[in-house]
């Protein structure tokens, strides 16, 4: 079972990253089941095309979800993974005897864990960053990125990148409106011959990023809803990026 919340506003960096992550269990499990509340049609799309079960949770605070949804949800045999910053200490206490084992992913360290293993994909993270239970296994740093095929290929790890071209990809939706601001501090840098600007399909003011890449041609290319393959293509091209946390390498939003 696989638990996050996302759509085109706000959240959508921590499905994908249990996109990236069923990918890579499938071989080894006979199901894998997203449990997420509110899920737009794009989510659900995602999920069909992906072969992937869905649940749509109804709306509810997380305390009230752990106590109420869950267990009905949940066999003693289950693996629950939470991927999300509402699934804090609390709601873990009230799920973990429900499922055989739980697994949370994160990038905050901002509050105690209780699961069975913690996964961070950051690096310079140190294990006392965490409280967590003595049984608790802790995976930090980059080799434990949940990385989908097209960015475990051979060719994409034979990369031969620009010092001068810079990425920038805030995630599909970007709700802060930050890739505009971003890509024009680096387009100030002399050093940066090339910005390289990734948004998804559900950026949510499109026509406008267009109109305002068009006023720096040669220096800067605006990419949207890449697939998976080409954004490993374009990332082998550029010696630096900008990226959100939960994105980087280990996805590509829709």
């Amino acid at each position: 079972m696989l638990r996050a919340d996302g759509n085109s506003r706000i959240g959508l960096g921590h499905l994908m990253r249990l996109l990236a992550l069923a990918e890579i269990l499938r071989a080894d499990f006979g199901e894998i089941h997203f449990l997420i509340q509110a899920p737009d049609e794009n989510v659900q799309v995602l999920l069909r095309n992906a072969g992937l079960a869905l649940t749509e949770l109804p709306p509810a605070a997380p305390a009230t979800e752990a106590a109420e949804s869950m267990p009905a949800l949940l066999q003693p045999t289950d693996v629950l993974v939470l991927d999300g910053y509402g699934f804090d200490y609390a709601y873990q206490q009230l799920v973990r005897p429900l499922a055989a084992r739980l697994v949370c992913l994160d990038d905050l360290h901002a509050f105690p864990f209780a699961a069975d293993l913690v996964l961070n994909p950051a690096g310079g993270v140190a294990p006392s960053a965490y409280l967590r239970p003595p049984t608790c296994r802790l995976l930090t740093g980059p080799g434990y990125a949940p990385l989908r095929a097209d960015f475990q290929s051979a060719e994409s790890q034979a990369a031969s990148p620009s010092a001068t071209q810079v990425l920038v990809c805030l995630g599909g939706a970007d709700p802060r409106q930050l890739t505009r601001a971003t890509a024009e501090v680096l387009l100030a840098l002399p050093a940066v011959a090339l910005v390289h600007v990734v948004v998804g399909s559900a950026y949510t003011a499109p026509d406008e990023l267009y109109q305002w890449a068009a006023t720096h041609p040669g220096r800067l290319r605006l990419h949207r809803a890449l697939s998976a393959a080409e954004l490993a293509a374009l990332m082998r091209t550029c010696g630096a990026a900008v990226l959100s946390p939960a994105l980087s390498a280990t996805s590509t939003a829709p």
